[in-house]
């Protein structure tokens, strides 16, 4: 199962076959520093470990899972493919799999 935030803000839900399995409703901060190794909290529900989280395909260290909220800490942007000059920003997709 995996639920994807993009580029917009919103929730994403999870359906196999019934109800919402689970779903991300926010993720905070929206920005971090490009070396990685800040602390990010996203929230919803449903979750249940193990969990997987990636910021553009390269894979967070999972800090807790809890049924409404996983703590993870970034990677750096360079391994998650962008490379932002000094006072940039880049879209990094987030993605969550259970």
């Amino acid at each position: 199962m995996r639920a994807q935030v993009g580029p917009s803000s919103g929730v994403a839900n999870v359906v196999i076959g019934g109800p919402a399995t689970f779903f991300v409703a926010s993720l905070s901060p929206g920005v971090g520093n490009p070396a990685g190794g800040e602390e990010v909290i996203i929230r919803g529900g449903g979750f249940d470990g193990p969990v997987r989280v990636t910021f553009g395909g390269a894979t967070a260290q999972v800090l807790s899972v809890s049924p409404t909220q996983i703590r993870v800490r970034t990677p750096s942007a360079a391994a998650a493919g962008v490379n932002p000059g000094v006072g940039e920003s880049a879209q990094v997709d987030v993605a969550v799999t259970i």
